[in-house]
Parts: C-alpha cells; structure tokens; sequence
C-alpha cells in the first residue's frame, strides 16, 4: 500500500512513509497531522491525516504478476511429465491444482492490496 496527499501550492503527489494500516493508527503513532515537504516545489506545510490517501502499491501488483507469469509456466515445465505420463483422473486434477497455485497466490496478494487501501481509506480521524 502506498500512501501520498497532494501539495497544497503544487498539487504535485507528496509520498508519505508509514507502516500503519488504518488512520487512527497512524494517529497514535504520528499525531494528527504531519508535516511534510514536497519534493517538486520545495513548500513545506502540515496536512491532516484525512487528506493522507492510500492506493495500491505498484511493487506489489508486480510481484504478483511476476508470479503469476513466471511461476504458472515454471509449474508446467515441471509437471509435464507427470501430466502426460498419467491417466488417472485424480492424479491430472491434483496437477492441474498445483499448476493453478501460481495464479491463487496473484488473487490473494491482489486481494490483499485492495483490502488494506479500502481498509485506510475508509475511516476518516476526527479533526
């Protein structure tokens, strides 16, 4: 999850640094407001933890794909031996399972993603 809020005299996105998952967490950890300088124009101001935004993290989505596109081919690379030797059903449905891992761990990392930027976004602090 990344987080950012925009710059009050640029507009230009500011990043902001935080491990926590929701805005009352990163209340008590960082206060209510936080200062910040934009690295584009230079302006320094303090801005509310509801203007703090969350989005998905591209270093994630890319991880997942990379899984995703590496690790589904890598499965049947090392599988199709066994999936062609075979005519068990039981045992091709049971290949067929563990070929499909690769893409259950892009759904789930994917998942995950959107749960913890609704999860930020959601609940707005009191000012």
């Amino acid at each position: 999850m990344k987080l950012f809020t925009l710059c009050n005299q640029c507009q230009k996105e500011i990043s902001v640094s935080a491990r926590a998952m929701t805005r009352p967490e990163m209340a008590l950890r960082k206060g209510s407001s936080l200062a910040l300088q934009c690295k584009y124009c230079g302006h320094k101001d303090h801005y509310h933890l509801n203007r703090i935004m969350a989005t998905e993290s591209k270093a994630a989505l890319l991880t997942a794909v990379a899984v995703l596109l590496i690790g589904t081919p890598l499965a049947f690379y090392f599988m199709q031996d066994f999936i062609f030797r075979s005519i068990n059903i039981y045992f091709i449905a049971a290949l067929a399972i563990t070929i499909s891992i690769p893409s259950v761990i892009y759904a789930i990392m994917r998942k995950e993603q959107q749960n913890a930027v609704r999860q930020f976004n959601r609940y707005p602090i009191k000012e």
